[in-house]
């Protein structure tokens, strides 16, 4: 018994190091660089995923699991190429 609680502990706390981000609606069209994923509803995103909005009034709402609900849209100093807007989710300063 203790090593079954002890296995399910290590999973919830492994699994507990990288949030997820769950898409719960997109507003423009939103592509995961790093998958080459089109995001939709369901879709999952990580901390280090690299985002490409078509335009600057796209933007994501997701669910980052214990945190809450944030919207993700382009910042102002967001990288643009060839028409398309790049933003990473997090960032090290």
């Amino acid at each position: 018994m203790k090593v079954i609680l002890s296995i399910l502990l290590a999973l919830y706390i492994g699994g507990s190091c990288y949030a997820q981000y769950t898409v719960t609606k997109v507003v423009g069209h939103v592509v995961n660089k790093t998958s080459g994923e089109s995001l939709s509803p369901g879709s999952k995103l990580r901390d280090d995923d690299m985002l490409a909005f078509s335009s600057a009034n796209d933007m994501l709402r997701v669910i980052v699991s214990g945190k809450g609900i944030y919207v993700i849209s382009p910042g102002p100093r967001s990288e643009k190429k060839q028409s398309v807007i790049v933003e990473m989710l997090k960032t090290s300063h």
